[in-house]
C-alpha cells in the first residue's frame, strides 16, 4: 500500500483496496494468517473510519481554541467540577484539607494523626473482634478533636516476610510526612480519655525533663534517655513511649511500644528505617526471648517482642536516638497491664494476655460509656465495624432503641409515656434485632 497522506487520512484504505483487487485479479487466493480478501477489505475500511474520526477530533479541538484557553483543556477540567471534600488516600479521616502546609512550631496548629490496626480476625463483628471496639474509640477521639485517623483492618496484607506486628512500622513510615505528630495505638488498647489533647500532651507536657527522665528504672540507659529535654545543647524530643513494668530485667529495655508517638522529620524517618531493617533477620528476636522455641512457628506470640525488640536494638545502638526519646512514666500513656487501669488514670486500658473474647468484652465496656451518654446512633454510624458494616447506618436508631432504655437514646424525653414510646418504636423500625449482641452498647 501507498504511505498515508496527511491530506487524505483514508489514503491507506484506498491503497489497500486497490492492492486487494490487484491480488484477486492475479489469482492469489491464499493470504497470510488464513484471511480472505473480504476480511482484509472490511478491516481496511474499519481502520480508515477510525483514522478519519481521530482526524476530525483533532480538527475540532484546534478550532475550539483549546491552546489559547488552557482553562478549557482536558487537563484542567477538574477545576470546573465540584467533587466535594478532598479525601486523603492514606487516611480514613483527614480534616486538614488539600493544603500540605504545616506549622510544627505551634502546638495548637500541629496536625495530629492516629494510626491503629490488626489482622482481619480482629475486625468484622465476631465475638473475638475486639479491634472493632478499640478502633471505634480512637475514631471517636479523632472526630471529636479534629485529628487524622487510619485503621488497618487486615495488617497481614502488607507483607508476609516477618511477623505481622512489624507492619505497624511500615504504616507509620508511610504516614509520617502527612502530619506533624503521628501516634500509633495497639489494637488491644481501649482508649478511655476521649477529651485528650494529644498535640499539647506530647509536644508540650511530655517534653520536659520531669516527664522524660528517670522512669526506666535501669541505670544502664537511665542517664541517656530523654536528656535533651529542656537542654540548651540543641535538639528536641522526637519519640515518646511508655516505660514498662519490668525494670529489673537486664536483657531487655524497660520500654513498651504499644503506644508510641513520633514527631515528623528526618530523625523519625531514619529511626523507622533502622527499626524496619532489624526485622530482616527473622530470628533476631531470639536475643530478647530465650524461651522462643516454646512457641511453634505461626503461633500468635512467635517472634515476640516483634518490632518492640527492633526499637530496643536501635535505641541501645544509637545513643543520639535514645537521648531524644521520652520514656514516660508507666501508667500515663496506657496501663501496660489491664488490672492497672483506673478511671481518670492512663489514657488507655491495655489488655495483653487476655483472650480475644475477653478483650472485646472489656473494650465494649469502655465504649458503652460513650454510647450510653446519649450518642448511640451517632456512634454506630461512625463505627460501622461494630456490627454488620456500613449497611447498618440506616438502622442505627432502631438497634439503639432495642439495646438501650428509652432515656438513653438521643432525642428521647424521659417523661414521655411508655405507650407512646413503644408505638413510636414500632412505627419507626420494624426490624427484628433479637439476634444482635448488645454488649458493646450496654454497660456490664
Amino acid at each position: 500500500p501507498a504511505p498515508l497522506s496527511s491530506a487524505s487520512p483514508c489514503g491507506v484504505c484506498e491503497a489497500s483496496m486497490s492492492s486487494s483487487r490487484h491480488k484477486h485479479a492475479a489469482g492469489l487466493s491464499a493470504l497470510p494468517f488464513g484471511l480472505s480478501i473480504k476480511q482484509v477489505a472490511c478491516a481496511s475500511v474499519a481502520i480508515c473510519f477510525g483514522v478519519g474520526q481521530l482526524a476530525l477530533l483533532w480538527a475540532v479541538l484546534r478550532s475550539a481554541g483549546c491552546q489559547e484557553h488552557p482553562e478549557l483543556s482536558v487537563a484542567n477540567l477538574h477545576v470546573a467540577v465540584d467533587i466535594g471534600p478532598w479525601r486523603h488516600p492514606r487516611w480514613e479521616i483527614w480534616p486538614f484539607g488539600h493544603d500540605d502546609a504545616r506549622a510544627t512550631d505551634s502546638v495548637g496548629a500541629a496536625r495530629v494523626g492516629i494510626v491503629t490496626g490488626g489482622t482481619s480476625d480482629l475486625f468484622g463483628g465476631g465475638e473475638g473482634a475486639y479491634g472493632d471496639a478499640t478502633a471505634c474509640l480512637l475514631r471517636l477521639l479523632a472526630q471529636r478533636q479534629g485529628y487524622a485517623f487510619y485503621a488497618e483492618r487486615a495488617l497481614q496484607r502488607l507483607g508476609g516476610d516477618r511477623p505481622v506486628a512489624w507492619q505497624k512500622v511500615k504504616l507509620l513510615a508511610e504516614r509520617l510526612a502527612d502530619v506533624d505528630l503521628v501516634i500509633w495505638v495497639d489494637a488491644d488498647i481501649a482508649w478511655t480519655t476521649p477529651e485528650a489533647d494529644l498535640g499539647a500532651l506530647f509536644l508540650r507536657q511530655l517534653s520536659t525533663r520531669a516527664a522524660c527522665v528517670g522512669h526506666m528504672g535501669q541505670p544502664r540507659w537511665e542517664s541517656i534517655a530523654g536528656n535533651v529535654a529542656e537542654s540548651t545543647s540543641g535538639g528536641e524530643i522526637f519519640l515518646w513511649a511508655s516505660a514498662d513494668v519490668r525494670p529489673k530485667q537486664q536483657r531487655n529495655m524497660n520500654l513498651n511500644s504499644a503506644v508510641i508517638a513520633l514527631r515528623s522529620g528526618a530523625e523519625a524517618r531514619r529511626f523507622l528505617a533502622a527499626v524496619w531493617a532489624e526485622g530482616e533477620d527473622l530470628y533476631g528476636f531470639t536475643k530478647y526471648n530465650p524461651s522462643w522455641q516454646k512457641q511453634p512457628v505461626g503461633h500468635h506470640y512467635w517472634g515476640w517482642p516483634f518490632e518492640q525488640g527492633g526499637v530496643w536494638t536501635v535505641l541501645e545502638r544509637d545513643s543520639a536516638f535514645l537521648a531524644r526519646t521520652c520514656v514516660v512514666e508507666v501508667g500515663i500513656l496506657h496501663s501496660v497491664q489491664y488490672h492497672r487501669w483506673r478511671p481518670n488514670g492512663p489514657l488507655g486500658a491495655h489488655m495483653p494476655g487476655m483472650s480475644s473474647a475477653d478483650r472485646r468484652k472489656a473494650a465494649c465496656r469502655h465504649l458503652s460509656a460513650s454510647v450510653r451518654s446519649g450518642h448511640c446512633a451517632e456512634t454506630l454510624r461512625q463505627c460501622p465495624d461494630l456490627f454488620t458494616g456500613r449497611l447498618l447506618a440506616a438502622h442505627a436508631q432502631g438497634l439503639c432503641e432495642h439495646c438501650l432504655a428509652p432515656a438513653e437514646v438521643v432525642g428521647q424525653d424521659p417523661s414521655e409515656p411508655s405507650g407512646e414510646v413503644a408505638s413510636r418504636r414500632q412505627d419507626a423500625n420494624v426490624s427484628d434485632w433479637s439476634l444482635f449482641d448488645c454488649s458493646c452498647l450496654q454497660a456490664a
